[in-house]
Order: C-alpha cells, then sequence, then structure tokens
C-alpha cells in the first residue's frame, strides 16, 4: 500500500519554486540538499541566486529533511 505525501510536506523547486510532486533532482548546495525541477533550474541557481544572494538564495521549503 503506498504512502502518499500531504501536499504541504512536499518539497518545492529551490529555483523556481514550483512543486515537485515526483522525482526532482536531489544536489547538495550550501550544506543543505536541495530539490530542484530541472536541470536548468539547477543552472540558474548556480550562476544567478547564489552569486547575487548567497546564503539567502536558500528557501526552506527546497530543503530536503
Amino acid at each position: 500500500m503506498p504512502v502518499y505525501k500531504e501536499v504541504s510536506e512536499l518539497p518545492h523547486c529551490g529555483s523556481c519554486g514550483k512543486l515537485v510532486s515526483v522525482g526532482g533532482i536531489r544536489v547538495e548546495r550550501l550544506g543543505h540538499t536541495l530539490v530542484f525541477c530541472t536541470e536548468r533550474c539547477i543552472q540558474v541557481f548556480d550562476t544567478y541566486k547564489v552569486p547575487k544572494y548567497g546564503e539567502a538564495a536558500l528557501w526552506q521549503e527546497s530543503i530536503v529533511r
């Protein structure tokens, strides 16, 4: 019997904020495991968000617990 998570428990993409309901790409960034929806979002995070915002680029909703 599959166990389903509530929508509020699902992670959001670390770059665009989209709800990642299935799959996602988990990567280690800034000392945390983050989930992203596409390779492009990882690229935007690495080349734009982190250089501009630093630690503030992390969204609590995208950190895998």
